[in-house]
């Protein structure tokens, strides 16, 4: 006999799947290459990524790009398109925080934009830690930052945040309680950004007791792929 739970889980994924077909019209997703299962397999995880309301409502508008042809870089956003290499990530979980860094740098830079009676949303964020967009503070500290990549510059350092606002929540405000910087760029990410309480208390590391106080990149937090998606409802 079926479990209860396994109806449940298969009219889930149903719901969802029935989202992708939709979304099939909605996202701009083009294959660079030929259509195996595994990069179908990739396409069909980034149309459930776009299911999420969040992303849905902000950015759906997107133009990203599933390069057959590469392994490096892993991800690229380049004149407001998202080119994503299809090889190169250990597994589909960083091919999914990948694409969530690069719609971090399209929401910065085509989202949350000025207009006549305010200052661009994005510069109240680059001045916690930014004297110009490569220059940092003189003040900021490695602590001041969610991974190493984060100090580049101004831009990276919003979208590894954005990324880490998205996956690793809950971490995310631990931190925040014990480094002041930490907690304006936690504050400025859940006030001008996820406005409608998005990605609260998230934590889909497979083991977050794992996440150091410092790690280079933040998409290489391994995570659960299977709790992501069914958080996709």
């Amino acid at each position: 006999m079926i479990s209860f739970k396994a109806v449940t889980s298969l009219f889930v994924w149903i719901g969802i799947m029935c989202w992708v077909s939709f979304l099939s019209a909605q996202v701009s997703l083009v294959i660079d290459g030929e259509s195996t299962n595994a990069i179908l397999k990739k396409k069909n995880y980034v149309l459930l990524t776009m299911t999420k309301p969040f992303y849905r409502t902000n950015l759906s508008d997107a133009i990203i790009r599933i390069d057959v042809s590469k392994d490096e870089p892993r991800g690229q956003f380049r004149a407001g398109i998202i080119t994503l290499a299809w090889t190169g990530q250990e597994d589909d979980g960083e091919f999914i925080k990948v694409l969530s860094h690069e719609l971090g740098h399209y929401m910065d830079i085509f989202r949350l934009i000025s207009d006549s009676q305010k200052r661009d949303p994005s510069a109240i964020f680059y001045s916690i830690s930014w004297k110009t967009a490569n220059e940092r503070l003189r003040e900021a500290k490695v602590n001041d930052f969610v991974s190493g990549y984060a100090l580049t510059n101004q831009y990276e350092d919003f979208a590894e945040t954005f990324t880490f606002y998205i996956f690793h929540n809950r971490t995310f405000l631990e931190k925040s309680k014990k480094n002041s910087i930490l907690a304006e760029k936690y504050k400025f990410m859940k006030e001008r950004v996820f406005i409608k309480g998005e990605f609260q208390w998230t934590e889909y590391a497979i083991d977050p007791k794992g996440i150091g106080s410092y790690l280079w990149d933040t998409t290489k937090i391994r995570i659960s792929l299977k709790k992501y998606l069914f958080s996709l409802g």
